[in-house]
């Protein structure tokens, strides 16, 4: 391409030249002048631009660019249009180069312009060391690079960005290379570069490189150099380094890390827990070394740490020791390193009441000097001290001290005048189970006139004790852990004698009243001195056949109400305001008298019609006597074998079993005394009711029904036939299943209601029918109903059930009976019944619901009660009830004989009664009311009659009535209490209460009313009034209730609730209220046992399930949590809220009564329920039916 430019420049020259001959214009071009670079320019690029300035027609200019001056050796030789030339290619670094150009206009050229010279740029560096993009570089690296040609020194600088804006080093060096002396930062790229220099000339940098420093070695940080006390699992922690992604740590017992306890790599934390433990008191070395991946860095200097001493371990009293000295004795292991222990011991296993707290001890052990509290459970625990440094606590460890000896009270020690039957007495000690008490004439105990093992603190001491008489007694308590006090010791000594002598009447004396005047004298003063007489048919004196009275200061005392034809045993004992003093010996009489009587029959006589077929037949003996007993016998009128003789015992009743419906019956009864029997008594004749005049219907369920929660575990179950259910018995299924599995099943009830006697289980829903016999034909059964047992277990206070209410018993023997209305699984019960008006002076422990008692005496009043004890505590003592034990000649309180048992009557009902005695001449009182209490009784002369009608009665109410005779001078006791229920028709039935009722304490502050009806009735709604107050001020209110029950909730803890209901008609009329029931309801504590908490939360499906009017959800919470329990229809609207709060662990039972949130009823169908108790949420389906 040159050359032809160049040639056919030339061409165009020629023609030019030829052209300027042949006209005469040719002119020679000027010289063209040189401009840049400028003559002798330095440091010009390796591809400079040569300029220069225009020449007047020139067209074109030729230039040359040498390597020598004489332009022997030219690089470039070439044409161009332009007053400039770049130099692209072939120029070496600090050379010097020449050139120069010419102008040409096209005929001619100038000469050269005079040459220019000029020296190319200094070479820039080749960086050597380190590489480019080297890692791991000291943090005082040698820089270095290749020389320069004509270079006298370098310029480097350093700086942490590629742009180097941000410079740490710029110098200049002389040599090929630089270290770097500041220690650079670790862990950080660094970029670098370098230019030559020649004097004032400087080259181009070149190209940057990078490295990045090594990572930094860790610094250590916990626990730190010199450390002591340190955890055995102690947490190591050191600070990060940047780029560092793991971690290598070693623990080591020296120094020098020869043996390694741990070796933990790859850990991508700044710190690591030891999982297994360090030696206890033992010194160990750690370090840690940093790496990224790919480098390491070297290991940390080692830190050094002791660990902490072991805590203690407790070596006696053993963990749950029992029967430990009050001046307890601890050890505990010893600790390596410790230099003295804490031992702390307190009531609690929380240690937030420290009884004891004893730092500083120098061994591992130690004795109490200040003695504990006995029989009281105490928790110990010991930590050990390294210096100032105290280690954890040892686990606690908890024991139980021994008890104390019982504190003898009385007699006290060596006091005089003591009674010849003292009663000695003792403090209850703490712990105790029983005391065993020592008594002796001996100081030594080697003949022991008394030793008795005995749950109360005193013992009565009924031998007659010599007079002025030392005797010793002692006594010690244990239990059956087992823990046996110290004896406790003291001696007495009796009062001096006064020796009362008989005088009349003695030696068997017949005497001719039965109410004699007994006389005795004395031998001495008899200032201060007054007496007791004794006197029984028995020469022993026992107690039960023993009579005492006082007659005071008196030598004389006259006796009343003895029998005929008897003989009687009696003494006198002298006695002062302290003590008994002496015994008389005892002598003897007899009383006048007939000793055999035909008794007389009282019911059931004249033909009366019994509806039953097994009828309890009574007499009575007419006369005074004593010790009779009595046989039966029976036959059918149109038969004419009796039946073999029946034996009654010493009763004046016999139940007799098995008759035919519709049977003409005679009977007939005689007395035995013992050695002689009488004649049988006349006949009297009874017929029993026929099968064909009593239907045997179906029964209906009252109470309880659907799933209502029942606050006793032995729950009254209630029925009506509607009509009377005279001759009829009744048969009652419990089951746990409906039907199925039947776990109670009792026949004969002839009320129509029963209390079932045996616990049920708390907790558990149970379900039961009904249905009777006519003696021949039984009825359909009833439906199920159900009940849901409530664990009811704060109050176990018994309630007495028979005898009751002053009943008359014609046995001098009976059973006495009592339920529970809580739990009775461990529950243990004390027993104390007298005669009369004397003292409970004795106590009966047993394990059952019921004790048979004997050898009561006829003609008496006795009184009795019950108390529970639940391993813990005692209950109150019951309320005082009573009964009445008839004599041979029977009683003038009255029997009740229709209606009975709560019988369906009308508003117009004629009550019956007879009674089982004689009386010249005999009147009637009736009472009736409808209060159990007879608060509102209405009182009816009946006069001699054994019946009276009542008239205008309430329908719909439950009555209560008794009666009592009076023999023109005085009024007898007032019979049992018996009930009958007024049909309702249409009226409102006045509602009995269900549950919970008798003064219950539950376990719970939410508590389902529950109630039912005493005679059948439809269309009704109840209203409930409840209040912390007996006379109802300030109660709760809720009316339109469709249900038997109603849910109150979040009651008052610990404060009695008293509740009534009453129901409405569909006319608006109300019955009256209920009568007042009382309950206690109670937050639940740990401090009883407790009950079972679930385990896991659940939903249970509704019952019953379809429904109406009612139906109960029941849910667990196995932890208190905030619950909402709602109600929605099918489109998910909120239908109704039951529950909105915080409960307790438990399980617990919610009723919907098909209403809304504001109290209307719902329309039938298909309803949701759904629970929400913290993250556990759950829905179920149910259906409401009209």
């Amino acid at each position: 391409m040159n050359s032809f430019f160049i040639n056919f420049s030339r061409a165009v020259l020629v023609l030019g030249l030829v052209f300027a001959a042949n006209t005469g214009l040719l002119a020679q071009p000027a010289v063209p002048t040189l401009t840049a670079p400028a003559d002798l320019a330095t440091g010009q690029s390796l591809t400079p631009a040569l300029s220069w300035g225009s020449v007047l027609g020139a067209t074109e200019y030729r230039v040359q660019l040498a390597s020598d001056a004489g332009f022997v050796s030219v690089l470039t030789d070439t044409v161009t249009a332009a007053t400039s030339y770049a130099v692209y290619t072939g120029l070496s670094n600090f050379t010097q180069y020449y050139w120069r150009v010419k102008a040409f206009d096209g005929t001619d050229s100038s000469a050269f312009s005079t040459s220019f010279s000029f020296r190319t740029e200094l070479d820039v560096p080749a960086l050597a060391s380190p590489v480019n993009n080297a890692t791991a570089q000291l943090l005082t690296p040698a820089l270095s690079w290749g020389a320069v040609s004509g270079a006298t020194e370098y310029r480097l600088q350093l700086a942490t960005d590629a742009a180097f804006t941000a410079i740490t080093k710029d110098t200049v060096t002389a040599a090929l290379g630089y270290s770097v002396y500041t220690p650079l930062a670790n862990y950080t790229n660094y970029f670098w570069r370098v230019k030559a220099i020649d004097g004032a000339e400087e080259g181009a940098f070149s190209a940057a490189y990078s490295f990045r420093t090594l990572l930094a070695s860790p610094v250590l940080s916990t626990p730190a150099d010199s450390s002591i006390f340190v955890s055995v699992t102690p947490t190591i922690s050191w600070n990060a380094v940047p780029g560092a992604t793991a971690y290598d740590l070693q623990i080591s017992g020296d120094s020098n890390f020869v043996g390694i306890a741990l070796s933990h790599t790859g850990e991508t934390g700044t710190s690591y827990t030891l999982n297994g433990p360090l030696a206890h008191y033992t010194v160990f070395y750690w370090r840690v070394r940093a790496t990224d991946g790919s480098e390491t860095t070297g290991y940390s200097t080692p830190f050094r740490f002791r660990t902490l001493i072991t805590t203690p371990d407790l070596s006696s009293p053993a963990d749950a020791a029992v029967v430990q000295p009050v001046n307890t004795v601890f050890d505990w292991d010893d600790v390596t390193g410790a230099t003295s222990y804490r031992l702390q011991v307190a009531t609690d296993a929380a240690f937030t009441n420290i009884v004891r707290n004893i730092p500083g001890i120098s061994s591992s052990g130690h004795t109490l000097s200040a003695a504990l509290d006995y029989y009281t459970v105490y928790y110990w625990r010991v930590s050990a001290f390294d210096g100032p440094h105290e280690t954890v606590f040892s686990s606690v460890w908890s024991f139980e001290t021994e008890i104390d000896a019982p504190d003898l009270v009385s007699p006290g020690y060596l006091s005089p005048g003591n009674s010849i039957h003292p009663t000695l007495v003792w403090n209850t000690v703490d712990g105790a189970d029983n005391y065993r008490a020592q008594f002796s004439a001996l100081s030594d105990f080697s003949v022991l006139m008394y030793d008795s093992v005995l749950t109360d603190t005193t013992l009565y001491i009924d031998s007659i004790l010599a007079n002025n008489t030392l005797y010793y007694w002692r006594v010690y308590a244990e239990n059956a852990n087992p823990d046996v006090s110290p004896w406790s010791s003291s001696v007495f000594r009796t009062v001096t004698e006064v020796i009362p002598y008989l005088t009349h009447p003695i030696n068997n004396h017949l005497v001719y009243t039965l109410s004699p005047t007994l006389h005795w004298n004395i031998n001495v003063s008899g200032a201060g001195i007054s007496y007791d007489v004794q006197y029984s048919v028995d020469s022993t004196f026992p107690s039960a056949l023993t009579t005492t009275l006082d007659a005071g200061a008196a030598i004389t005392d006259t006796l009343s109400g003895l029998l005929p034809a008897t003989q009687y045993f009696w003494r006198v004992r002298s006695k002062n305001t302290n003590a008994i003093i002496t015994y008389s010996a005892h002598n003897s009489f007899t009383t006048f008298g007939e000793v055999n009587t035909i008794p007389t029959q009282s019911w059931p006589i004249g033909g009366a019609t019994v509806y039953s077929l097994s009828p309890d037949l009574y007499w009575y003996l007419g006369t005074t006597s004593f010790g009779y007993t009595y046989e039966i016998r029976y036959k059918e009128v149109s038969s004419g074998t009796w039946s073999s003789a029946l034996s009654a015992g010493t009763s004046l009743t016999y139940g007799l079993s098995g008759l035919t419906a519709g049977t003409e019956y005679e009977w007939q009864v005689r007395s035995l005394n013992g050695v002689d029997t009488s004649d049988w008594s006349a006949s009297a004749l009874f017929t029993t009711y026929s099968t064909s005049a009593v239907t045997a219907v179906q029964p209906y369920i009252s109470y309880p029904t659907s799933g209502v929660m029942v606050y006793t575990l032995m729950p009254t179950l209630y029925w009506w036939i509607g009509q009377s259910h005279a001759g009829l018995t009744f048969e009652v299924e419990i089951d746990t299943t409906a039907p199925g599995n039947t776990v109670y099943s009792v026949t004969g009830i002839t009320d129509i209601n029963y209390q079932h006697s045996l616990p049920l289980l708390p907790g558990k829903t149970y379900y039961f029918r009904v249905r009777s016999n006519n003696g021949t034909t039984t009825s359909a059964w009833s439906g199920y109903e159900s009940f849901v047992t409530f664990g009811v277990t704060g109050d176990i206070r018994p309630i007495l059930a028979f005898p009751t209410g002053g009943q008359i018993l014609y046995s001098v023997s009976t059973t006495l009976s009592w339920y529970m209305v809580g739990s009775a699984d461990t529950v243990t019960y004390e027993l104390q019944y007298k005669a009369n008006d004397s003292n409970f002076s004795s106590t009966v422990t047993l394990d059952t619901t019921s004790y048979t008692v004997s050898g009561l005496q006829a003609g008496t009043t006795y009184f009795w009660r019950v108390r529970s004890f639940n391993g813990n505590a005692y209950s109150d003592w019951t309320d005082v009830e009573t009964f009445e034990v008839t004599g041979n000649a029977g009683t003038l309180v009255p029997i009740l004989t229709w209606p009975l048992g709560g019988a369906a009557t009308g508003t117009t009902v004629d009550l019956y009664w007879y009674i089982n005695g004689t009386s010249p001449s005999v009147s009637y009182q009736v009472q009736y009311a409808s209060e159990s209490d007879f608060s509102n009784a209405v009182t009816v002369n009946a006069g001699s009659s054994t019946s009276t009608q009542l008239t205008g009665l309430v329908p719909g109410v439950i009555y209560y009535w008794k009666v009592r005779s009076n023999n023109g001078t005085t009024y007898s006791a007032w019979s049992n209490t018996e009930t009958f229920a007024t049909q309702a028709g249409s009226s409102p039935v006045r509602p009995m209460g269900g549950s919970p009722v008798n003064s219950v304490s539950l376990t719970s502050n939410d508590a389902q009313l529950s109630w039912f009806l005493p005679s059948l009735a439809s269309g009704l709604t109840y209203e409930v009034q409840y209040s912390q107050n007996s006379d109802f001020s300030n109660a709760v209110t809720v009316g339109n209730i469709s249900a038997t029950s109603y849910m109150a909730n979040a009651l008052p803890s610990g404060a009695p609730v008293y509740w009534r209901v009453r129901s409405k008609n569909t006319e608006g009329l109300y019955s009256a209220y209920s009568k007042a029931e009382r309950f206690i309801p109670n937050t639940p504590t740990s401090t009883e046992e407790p009950a079972v908490i679930p385990s896991e939360f659940s939903l249970e499906q509704n019952y019953p399930n379809p429904f109406n009017p009612a139906t109960v959800i029941r849910f667990n919470l196995p932890q208190e949590m905030y619950v909402t329990i709602k109600i929605y229809d099918m489109l998910g609207r909120e239908v109704k809220t039951l529950i909105a709060d915080t409960k307790s662990a438990g399980s617990y039972a919610i009723q919907w009564a098909g209403d809304d949130n504001a109290g209307s009823v719902v329309a039938a169908g298909t309803y949701l329920y759904r629970i929400t108790a913290g993250n556990f949420v759950q829905t179920k389906k149910m259906v409401y039916l009209k």
